[in-house]
């Protein structure tokens, strides 16, 4: 195995005396899921990727651009790794968040394309109607569920956040493996880089760029990005009209 250039705290987790085994759930081209017997960790799924995939709580970061397709892995084949002294990458805890005026301005400069919309007039928190639509091992409807939750807790919206989470959270058999462990993620309150530079940019007055930050986001596989760009967008807007409605 290539070096590893960063590890997420999650995954730091899952690691016992410098090592960890698992099997193979899923295999892409710059990504290869592992299932785990081990414990510790929100969920016992991490990933290892390749050296241009942005960091994330259960992800490990190789130093190699090789395809983990063209190395000839294939689901359910046993996985071993080896990490001692990586360093650690973890989400943001601390923030300012701009005025909320800035905010909604911002938020009217996100375009999000028309054909990877694939949400279209189902209200945020209607999870019987979301979780587990669309195909893929992370539904469409998952992906925006995942997306509204990173928001509303980034804002610290508790009174839209928990009760969301209590119907999610309740309605995790309905939907895929993969799915449930990026949705335990977005449960609590843990996302990548890329979704982070996303918040980063649109609620608080960090360096990010906006522009540059929403294009990584919707290039997040065939339509993930975008889900989870919409889910962001509409938990927003979620939270500033339930401020309005309750102030």
């Amino acid at each position: 195995m290539e070096n590893i250039i960063l590890i997420g705290d999650e995954c730091k987790k899952l690691i016992k005396a410098g090592s960890c085994k698992g099997y193979t759930h899923s295999v892409f081209d710059r990504v290869i899921n592992i299932e785990t017997d081990t414990i510790g960790a929100i969920d016992n799924m991490f990933s290892v990727c390749v050296r241009d995939v942005p960091p994330a709580p259960a992800r490990i970061i190789i130093d190699s651009q090789t395809s983990w397709l063209s190395r000839g892995f294939k689901p359910g084949q046993e996985f071993n790794i080896i990490c001692e002294n990586a360093p650690v990458w973890q989400c943001v805890k601390e923030y300012n968040l701009s005025a909320p005026q800035i905010i909604l301005e911002r938020l009217s400069k996100v375009h999000i394309p028309e054909n990877l919309r694939s949400i279209k007039g189902i209200p945020y928190n209607d999870v019987d109607a979301l979780i587990g639509r669309g195909l893929g091992l992370t539904p469409s409807g998952d992906d925006f569920l995942a997306g509204v939750l990173y928001s509303l807790h980034f804002l610290k919206c508790n009174s839209l956040f928990e009760p969301l989470a209590k119907k999610v959270k309740n309605s995790l058999d309905k939907t895929t493996r993969l799915s449930r462990h990026f949705l335990k993620y977005a449960l609590a309150g843990k996302w990548g880089q890329t979704q982070e530079n996303v918040m980063l940019a649109l609620m608080t007055d960090s360096d990010k760029d906006l522009n540059e930050a929403v294009k990584n986001q919707l290039a997040i596989g065939a339509s993930s990005g975008a889900d989870e760009m919409l889910g962001i967008v509409e938990g927003i807007r979620a939270a500033f009209q339930h401020r309005q409605l309750t102030e």
